[in-house]
Parts: structure tokens; C-alpha cells; sequence
């Protein structure tokens, strides 16, 4: 058995002897030990390095606001319609594959009033006239304003087309006469 002892003269020798030498093999370690296979990283073999850009945003949200309605009391119901090219989609994307859509009162072309609860029924249509059940794309409610879209669903500002929602709001106080505006955001991927 070889016994080594070190001494301060030992330690500074061998200190030289790795600074005389310049760059070393090092050892590669696998999980299980000991794995190993030589790196060599210097200017002759030097380890390849890829740089990868950071990916570009996949969200973009279009806003849209809505027109409204207000029928002289606590409860309000009425319709209220978009075309495809008054919205404005962050980005400056164009063409979207929606998969979530928010809907609120506020902040529509003009200010909802006294507005505690609401229900709406989001469509779309690429005529410009009327819905069918089979566009509607979701219903939204005060608990519940952000909604995954019921079918996959394709929108694009450019082309003709329109959402038609049948909005209902309720101040919940009589006397109080509800008025219903607000604001569609559309959720989703750049089409592609």
C-alpha cells in the first residue's frame, strides 16, 4: 500500500506543473460513474455552441369594441354587432386561431351603466345579416367572462364577416335602468 503525504513544497510543485501544462482533457461524467470520455476544448477541437433566438411571442390578442343597448330599465337585452375589421389585433397580426375569448362590459364605444350582471351570447358570421345556433362560439356571463371557443375557430380582420352577440344586463336594482355596452378580446396562435 503507497501512502502519499503532502507537503505545501508538494502542492506548489504540482500547481506548476498544471500551469506549465495549459489546458487539460477533462473528464466527462455520465449519471452512473464512472462514465467517462475525454473533452477536449481548446482551439484545435473546439466543443460546437448553438445559439438559439428566443421564440416569438405565440399569443395575440384582437380586441373589438361593441356598440349597445338600453331599454329604459333594470334589465337590458339587445344586440350588439362587429365587423371583422374593427378589431385591432396586437402584434399586427391579421389571421388568428382563436382559442379563448373574453368578453366585458367596460370599455365599449360607450360606457356600460349600472351594470352588475350579464350574460352574452358571442357569434360570428361571415355574412353580414342574422346567427344560427351553429355560430355561436361562446356564452359568457359576469362569472365567468373567459371561455375556451366551443369549435375551432379562424379569424381574420381582412375578411367579410362579423360577430353578432345577444347581450343582457341587469342592474339588479329597480329604478336603476341598465345600459350595455363592452369589449370582445379574441385569444389565439397566428394562423399559420
Amino acid at each position: 500500500m503507497r501512502r502519499y503525504v503532502e507537503t505545501a513544497a508538494g502542492i506548489v510543485l504540482m500547481a506548476a506543473g498544471l500551469l506549465a501544462t495549459g489546458p487539460l482533457p477533462a473528464l466527462a461524467q455520465g449519471v452512473l460513474k464512472p462514465v467517462q470520455a475525454v473533452i477536449v476544448n481548446d482551439t484545435a477541437n473546439p466543443v460546437p455552441v448553438s445559439v438559439v433566438a428566443a421564440p416569438s411571442p405565440t399569443t395575440v390578442v384582437c380586441t373589438g369594441k361593441l356598440g349597445g343597448s338600453g331599454l329604459g330599465g333594470p334589465i337590458t337585452t339587445g344586440i350588439a354587432a362587429i365587423n371583422n375589421s374593427g378589431f385591432v389585433c396586437s402584434g399586427g397580426a391579421t389571421s388568428i386561431d382563436v382559442s379563448r375569448i373574453i368578453y366585458t362590459p367596460d370599455l365599449g364605444n360607450f360606457v356600460s351603466e349600472h351594470i352588475i350582471a350579464f350574460r352574452a351570447t358571442v357569434t360570428h358570421r361571415n355574412e353580414e345579416s342574422g346567427f344560427e345556433p351553429g355560430d355561436i362560439l361562446a356564452v359568457l356571463t359576469d362569472g365567468a367572462p373567459d371561455a375556451t371557443v366551443v369549435r375551432p375557430f379562424r379569424f381574420d380582420s381582412m375578411a367579410s364577416g362579423r360577430f353578432v352577440n345577444v347581450v343582457t344586463g341587469s342592474s339588479g336594482i329597480q329604478g336603476f335602468n341598465a345600459v350595455i355596452s363592452g369589449t370582445i378580446l379574441l385569444i389565439g396562435a397566428p394562423a399559420q
